[in-house]
């Protein structure tokens, strides 16, 4: 599975790749999660996130599944791994975590708290993904979290599909049309042949979105995104040569079949048939028929009887 991705956070060290936020892709799966700390003491503030973020991806590279038991189960582990590591002297930290699965040809959202995710196929903006909303957000670590809110599955459109995973306060600072507006921008297209093949630059997005956020990434609030992006498949020359091999071995089979129906049922096949040799009659009276006459007037003789 092909794929480009960037990542960003006002909370780590190096803004430009934080441990908060990754992805994995091998052959037809594949995972990208966010995990954002809410409540934390600022030495902690990445260190429980990249852990829960590691544990999501981890597990569904292990056994992947888009099956809403294996997202239950994906974040019950790291739900338990955000209560063990909550003090109990201070108001319990929390984590609002979220993923895209990938298998195949299908993906699903998942999410636990209040982040949110985009999803884009040639740069127009198709599904947005929210979590529990209100003023008690269901995030891992809440006494009252049970689990993911988790989307149907759904297949990949044809062309570029794009996905964008943020923090509440990253979403809030945009409208839909902005985000289109730069994924447009951060688009590269170059013409081959007849055809025009487009690129997302995930990296210059991310960084296009970051500079109009301005001062509010100086805040306390967590702004934090990882996008990635799926380029369109293309036909190899295998698959279309197999296309044609199977085209052509249909036709025959379905020739071969009407000319068995035909036989069948009395007809005759289509084309040129050959000539039917004479029907002798049954009834002709050998005795009694005028015989040949020679070139003298003479009659052949009977022929000798036994």
């Amino acid at each position: 599975m092909d794929i480009r991705c960037a990542k960003i956070s006002n909370r780590a060290d190096n803004i430009m790749n934080p441990e908060s936020a990754m992805g994995a892709f091998k052959g037809q799966k594949g995972v990208c999660a966010l995990s954002c700390g809410i409540n934390m003491p600022r030495a902690e503030i990445q260190q429980t996130p990249a852990a829960i973020t590691k544990d999501i991806v981890e597990s569904f590279m292990r056994r992947p599944s888009l099956g809403t038991e294996a997202s239950d189960a994906i974040f019950k582990r790291a739900n338990d791994r955000v209560l063990v590591n909550q003090s109990p002297q201070q108001y319990p930290a929390c984590v609002s975590s979220s993923a895209v699965f990938c298998l195949k040809n299908k993906f699903v959202f998942a999410t636990a708290g209040d982040n949110v995710i985009f999803h884009f196929v040639d740069g127009t903006l198709k599904e947005v993904f929210t979590g529990d909303s209100g003023v008690d957000p269901l995030y891992l670590g809440h006494l009252r979290y049970t689990s993911p809110k988790v989307s149907d599955q759904i297949t990949f459109a044809k062309g570029e599909n794009t996905f964008l995973i943020c923090s509440r306060k990253f979403a809030e600072a945009f409208t839909e049309n902005q985000l289109e507006e730069e994924l447009i921008r951060a688009t590269h297209t170059t013409q081959k042949g007849k055809k025009a093949i487009s690129e997302v630059k995930c990296d210059r997005w991310i960084k296009a979105l970051w500079d109009n956020l301005g001062n509010a990434v100086n805040s306390a609030d967590d702004y934090s995104a990882v996008a990635f992006t799926l380029p369109a498949k293309a036909k190899s020359a295998k698959t279309i040569v197999i296309c044609i091999i199977a085209a052509v071995v249909l036709a025959a089979v379905v020739f071969l079949t009407l000319g068995i129906i035909k036989r069948a049922s009395g007809e005759r096949p289509d084309g040129p048939q050959p000539p039917e040799p004479p029907q002798q009659n049954q009834d002709f009276d050998f005795e009694n028929a005028e015989r040949p006459v020679g070139p003298n007037g003479e009659t052949p003789s009977d022929p000798p009887k036994r």
